[in-house]
């Protein structure tokens, strides 16, 4: 099996090109034929052979490259170069040059990193375009259906009955506009972990008043405009175990707020007004379910304030 050795531009500042001709064309000799573990297996006569030198000359630098050398930018056994092992010799230093990535190498990397990561955006996109038109064929031809077998004569009750996509269709859905709103808020891609939150919602969806558009985009308002979801990084499973939470109607409890008020109100009035001690009592067993009353509605307007 073939090897190479890279070869930096930094061996023209080594103390190794101050040696002699022969010398430097074994060194490279031996880097060239270097196996993955920098292991050099050959005699000396075949090294002599190999670098094209008479074999006292490769004895010569053999010997050379296993002594110190204080001259040696590396200080890795003394500036040793080689070691001696089982049929040949072992490059020191040969681990360390061989995970050493140019400046080139990483920029061609982080190219063809970003070249996948577009391709794999791009076919991902085309995917859900497919799913969400497939999703809206398959909802119109529904709807088609029901169209033509639907005899009922009151035709305000046909008005109002919606046909609902599949399930597969309502996932896809929920899978595209979860991706995007995703996206938008926390700036990067939905990893698309919660295939189980996803199947969720779109059950949700499909018992949900109005349209499945309309309840999904009522849903994803409340939901990622919530301060304690985006704290949370906008978990999907918990928008799965509590849709109905994110889809209350928010303008209910100020009417709360104002009968309870004037409630309250009045009955400290009225309490105020008497001075018999049993009806003083009941007044202030009212006043105390009011309070209990408006004690349970700001902890219901809590919950809104979050939205």
């Amino acid at each position: 099996m073939a090897t190479y050795t890279k070869l930096f531009s930094s061996i023209t500042d080594s103390s190794i090109w101050c040696e002699d001709n022969e010398t430097r064309l074994v060194w490279v000799t031996m880097l060239a034929m270097a196996d993955k573990h920098g292991h050099v297996i050959a005699s000396l006569p075949g090294l002599a052979h190999r670098a094209r030198v008479p074999l006292e000359a490769a004895e010569r630098a053999v010997r050379k490259f296993c002594e110190p050398d204080c001259h040696s930018q590396s200080r890795e056994s003394e500036g040793r170069r080689v070691r001696v092992i089982d049929r040949g010799w072992a490059l020191i230093n040969h681990g360390k040059f061989r995970n050493l990535r140019s400046e080139d190498d990483r920029r061609a990397q982080n190219r063809e990193s970003a070249r996948k990561y577009r391709e794999r955006k791009a076919a991902k996109s085309a995917s859900s375009a497919r799913q969400q038109t497939s999703a809206k064929s398959a909802g119109i031809s529904q709807e088609s259906a029901q169209a033509d077998t639907d005899t009922s004569p009151d035709t305000s009750q046909n008005h109002e009955r919606e046909t609902r996509a599949p399930a597969s269709g309502l996932e896809s859905m929920v899978r595209v506009e979860f991706s995007r709103r995703f996206a938008e808020a926390e700036g990067t891609l939905w990893t698309l972990a919660g295939d189980t939150a996803v199947a969720q919602l779109a059950a949700w969806l499909a018992t949900a008043p109005g349209s499945p558009t309309e309840a999904l985009g009522r849903l994803l308002d409340a939901f990622f405009g919530d301060a304690w979801c985006r704290s949370q990084h906008f978990p999907v499973r918990h928008l799965a175990r509590y849709p109905q939470k994110y889809f209350e109607p928010r303008d209910a409890p100020k009417e709360v707020t104002v009968t309870l008020e004037g409630q309250i109100k009045a009955a400290e009035d009225e309490m105020r007004k008497h001075r018999d001690a049993g009806r003083m009592d009941e007044m202030q067993d009212a006043i105390t379910r009011l309070r209990r009353l408006k004690s349970d509605r700001d902890a219901q307007e809590a919950k809104y304030a979050r939205r």
